[in-house]
Parts: C-alpha cells; structure tokens; sequence
C-alpha cells in the first residue's frame, strides 16, 4: 500500500465537470437512481463524500444527520484518511470517489471502518465495459474528468468489497447514451439497451451492506453514538445538513 497522505479526493474536480452539458445529464440520473434507494435506508448519520451536485437528492432519506465531506468551497478532503470515529456512520454515498482517488483500497478499508455493522455504502461510478469505458480508453490520458479518472467496474467492486466483509444487495445501470456533450436522440435504441443489455449502461449504482463478524461485538443501543459524529469530524472540511 502506498503512503496514504499523498492520496488527496478532489471533490471540485468532480463538481466542476457535473456542471457540463455532459455532467448534468449525468447528475439528472444519478439523482434519480439515489432517490430511488434512500428512502429504505435509515439511521441517525450520512456521510456522502464529494458530489455536491447530488445533495437534493438527500432530502429523501430518512436520515437527519447528514454529511458531506470534501464540499465545493472547502479545501480538499483526504478521503483516505477520513476524520470519523469508527462505527459511526449509518450510511455513507461515494460519488465517483472511487475513482478520483489514487488509493482505493485505502478508501473503502476507511468507510468499512466507519461505518457502524449493518451500514449501507452506495456506491456511483463509471463502467468500463460500455460506450463510456470505450472513449475512457481511447482518451484516458487526457487531463479531463472523467477521462482521466480510473473506471472500475461493478463485479471488480464487488470482489473487493466482499474481502471487507461486504455484501451486495443491489446493482443498477444507467447512462444508455453516447457520452459526447451534445445530446442525440436515440430514445429506441436506450430504451432497449436498458432492457436487453443492461450491463452495458455507462454507469452503475451498487447498493452493499456491511456483515457483521461473529468475533465482532455488536455497538450499544444507537442513542449512544449520536455525538460520535460531531465529535469525531474535522469543521473544517464538512458541512451539515438538517431537515
């Protein structure tokens, strides 16, 4: 593994390009694919790391403490080193995080860390295996996102996840378009993808559920951790939202 502080998330990196043409026909339906999960999802906190594109959509969560680290305006968070107690966290969204970060083992060990057993990661990302993945290929050297990011995809997600002691609950693809910045129409041609060929959508939404070890013990009642979180958080890099 490699040193961890020099692994930096740089969440204005993904904020910036989901404000293009391209990025907001993105954002639209991965705001769509959230509300369509969070609302089963409960607890007392949140965390979503990057993505401030995306907080609308958390207004449907039952969920009233919620998080986002590495905000547009803050400095840029070290996701790989995040400044959370353990077993804290009830929920936590990954944007692309994934993706923009240099360490990605480092990142889903810190959000197994942190999330209390049971807890919920949903995870947004790019499919290599698909008309996205191809430009990705051909343009990956280029200094734009998400070009120059490093896709992944669901099933190499899935076996990392599950030697953290994860378990898959979900998984849903999107994105039945050509990524180019100018929208063409090919209403037939995505609606039978999405149906025939749905693994070859440009991006996914993976649902998975931390197990608990039986050499694990069980956190006490949840009316104990409510000040875990504030206590445990740097100010500096976050900002809280509540209904």
């Amino acid at each position: 593994m490699g040193n961890s502080s020099q692994h930096h998330f740089s969440a204005d990196t993904l904020n910036r390009w989901y404000r293009t043409q391209l990025g907001r026909r993105v954002v639209i339906e991965e705001r769509e694919l959230l509300v369509a999960q969070l609302p089963r999802l409960f607890g007392y906190t949140l965390l979503q790391i990057g993505g401030a594109s995306l907080v609308d959509a958390l207004d449907c969560s039952p969920i009233q403490q919620k998080v986002i680290l590495g905000d547009e305006g803050s400095v840029d968070c070290l996701a790989e080193q995040l400044p959370i107690a353990s077993d804290s966290i009830d929920l936590v969204i990954l944007p692309h995080a994934i993706e923009l970060s240099d360490d990605p083992h480092q990142l889903l060990r810190e959000v197994e860390r942190v999330l209390i057993p049971e807890g919920h990661l949903i995870i947004l990302g790019f499919n290599p295996w698909s008309l996205w993945g191809l430009r990705w290929l051909i343009t990956r050297n280029r200094c734009q996102f998400p070009w120059s990011a490093q896709f992944h995809s669901a099933s190499k997600l899935g076996d990392w996840l599950s030697l953290l002691g994860f378990e898959r609950l979900h998984s849903n693809y999107h994105l039945f378009q050509l990524p180019i910045q100018r929208p063409l129409s090919f209403g037939g041609a995505k609606s039978l993808f999405a149906r025939y060929f749905p693994r070859f959508g440009g991006g996914y939404c993976l649902l998975v559920r931390k197990r608990v070890s039986t050499l694990t013990p069980i956190k006490p009642a949840w009316g104990n951790r409510k000040r875990v979180v504030g206590m445990g958080l740097n100010g500096s890099a976050v900002r809280r939202e509540r209904d």
